[in-house]
């Protein structure tokens, strides 16, 4: 069962958010959009819902270095015709 968020919980998340986008100088509308398109990609090769999919800012190594990394839940993998058989023919 999801937990309620408190008030701090949300004003957290917004101010993550906020920094979020000025260390990458993305905003949330493009980080959408390709969210959109990799889960659009992803569908094609594996099961996987929108919720399973997680967005999130890594600083590197140097103060202007960030990294955005995804982590996906991979329900099952999806049969594409003709890959199988490639595949095999690889081997």
């Amino acid at each position: 069962m999801a937990k309620k968020m408190g008030s701090g919980d949300v004003a957290r998340e917004r101010l993550k958010s906020v920094l979020r986008e000025d260390r990458s100088q993305m905003t949330n509308a493009t980080i959408g959009a390709m969210r959109s398109d990799i889960l659009t990609v992803l569908s094609s090769y594996a099961a996987v819902k929108e919720e399973d999919l997680n967005f999130y800012m890594v600083r590197g190594s140097s103060e202007s270095e960030t990294k955005l990394m995804m982590e996906a839940k991979v329900r099952s993998r999806r049969r594409i015709a003709g890959a199988e058989r490639s595949s095999r023919a690889e081997n």
